[in-house]
């Protein structure tokens, strides 16, 4: 649990720097049935749980969220802190 916190906190870190969706993240937001706005991302960002970690990823190491959007629904967002950025 000790690395989720310490993930959470770096995540939050460059998310309050800015976040870049990469065009992966729009394809998924934006498929018909499923529209998930920025600012349900956000949401997830700052109040979900870190519920997998990914420290070899190809894009530096990242983790999978998981929090929730309007209406309730569940929502997975992978994130990948750098110094000054979110991707996700």
């Amino acid at each position: 649990m000790q690395g989720n916190e310490n993930m959470r906190e770096r995540v939050h870190r460059a998310a309050k720097q800015r976040i870049l969706f990469l065009p992966h993240t729009i394809q998924q937001i934006s498929k018909p049935g499923r529209i998930i706005s920025t600012t349900e991302i956000r949401q997830v960002i700052e109040t979900g749980e870190v519920i997998e970690d990914y420290p070899d990823d190809a894009r530096g190491h990242s983790c999978l969220i998981l929090g929730f959007g309007t209406d309730n629904r569940p929502i997975h967002v992978v994130c990948t802190p750098k110094d000054n950025i979110l991707l996700s």
